[in-house]
């Protein structure tokens, strides 16, 4: 007979140990896994979205890069300064402009902010029935909507003198609208318009003209006793 070749790296008692320990622990937790189900709440499911790289091209397809049509400059195409906008402007400190139809609000929000540097809230949007897209741009609570037109030059002085030069005389209004002109964009037109009636003389001009060169020099409030 071959002798028994004896395997002496595990020890017998050792391994009988450790099955005894196995036995021991399938038959308390059981030799099933006690995995939890998952809830469902509905018949339907959809596959994960899985991860998908981006395209690294060996080589460019074509040979200059395709210029933006659609940047700022395209987005915003200008601002409306009609009877209702005006009163957007004063009341709910919303900017309104013409947008290029294809635009979105994402667009449009970066836009503003890249042109005229002001923080915006929200934007609303219509298509009018020109097909032209007006845009309704609300400016954030620490900007006024009447300084960032004023300072864009959206409207001025000159905006609200010329309806009434049939009133004034001509060489004071000449005056009162060369000396606005200059300083177009640094007036508070919003002021002018509450001092401007159907009533208006050319001391009505040379008051305005004086309201005007007063805010230059002076706050708000210095302003306003002068000119009363």
């Amino acid at each position: 007979t071959k002798p028994r070749i004896m395997n002496h790296s595990v020890p017998a008692k050792t391994e009988a140990k450790s099955k005894a320990l196995k036995a021991k622990k399938a038959v308390l937790k059981g030799v099933h896994s006690h995995r939890k189900k998952k809830v469902r709440t509905s018949p339907t499911f959809r596959r994960p979205k899985t991860l998908r790289l981006r395209r690294q091209p060996k080589y460019p397809r074509k040979s200059a890069p395709r210029r933006n049509k659609l940047d700022h400059y395209a987005i915003i195409k200008f601002p409306l300064t009609t009877e209702s906008a005006m009163k957007k402007i004063e009341d709910n400190n919303t900017l309104v402009f013409i947008v290029d139809v294809k635009a979105n609000k994402h667009q449009i929000k970066h836009a503003v902010k890249k042109l005229y540097d002001i923080d915006v809230a929200k934007v609303n949007t219509l298509i009018r029935p020109d097909g032209e897209k007006k845009a309704y741009v609300r400016l954030a609570p620490d900007y006024d909507a009447l300084d960032v037109a004023n300072k864009v030059s959206l409207y001025s002085a000159v905006d609200f003198l010329k309806p009434y030069q049939s009133c004034a005389c001509d060489v004071n209004f000449i005056f009162a609208l060369n000396v606005c002109d200059a300083f177009k964009g640094t007036t508070d037109a919003k002021q002018c318009r509450y001092r401007c009636d159907d009533s208006v003389d050319e001391h009505c001009v040379i008051n305005i003209l004086f309201y005007f060169i007063c805010r230059l020099a002076s706050s708000k409030q210095q302003s306003k006793r002068l000119v009363e």
